[in-house]
């Protein structure tokens, strides 16, 4: 158990998010991962927050951090960027229905039992079900009886 949460907390620790940081003018400071959710008058003094190190690195005008490569301006063309096109997965072919004639065709199942048509309450027929029987394991319950009230008794003196 110990291993499986040392796995998933170093697992977490590796996932790179990008986390930001700003300061109104009351001095609350807010945090937020998402660029476009800062104020557009504190968007120019917030700070992108490095998780690992706990260093904070001023914004650049394009939205990246002022110490990641940016884009160059001598005119180099940048680096043509790769994009991941989803691959159809692949799907199996429909299984084939039997036709009449071949093993396991209704066909010839009828064909392999001679007189099942005429037997009462015997069918061959795709999806049905089995017959259900008459006889049932379970034991029978007595049905119970009614409640009758106790006769009375009269007595010539009480009239």
């Amino acid at each position: 158990m110990k291993k499986v949460l040392l796995f998933l907390l170093l697992c977490a620790s590796s996932a790179s998010a990008e986390f930001y940081t700003w300061k109104d003018r009351a001095g609350t400071v807010f945090y937020t991962n998402s660029l476009h959710e800062i104020p557009a008058r504190y968007r120019s003094r917030a700070m992108q927050l490095d998780v690992a190190t706990g260093k904070k690195f001023p914004i650049s005008a394009a939205g990246q951090p002022a110490g990641t490569a940016a884009p160059t301006a001598t005119g180099a063309p940048p680096a043509p960027l790769t994009v991941a096109t989803p691959v159809p997965l692949p799907t199996p072919p429909p299984a084939p229905t039997p036709a009449a004639g071949q093993p396991g065709s209704v066909q010839q199942l009828r064909a392999s039992q001679p007189g099942a048509e005429q037997r009462p309450g015997f069918t061959i027929a795709p999806n049905n079900p089995a017959p259900t029987p008459a006889v049932s394991s379970t034991p029978r319950m007595p049905a119970p009886k009614p409640r009758t009230r106790p006769a009375r008794v009269r007595n010539p003196e009480d009239e």
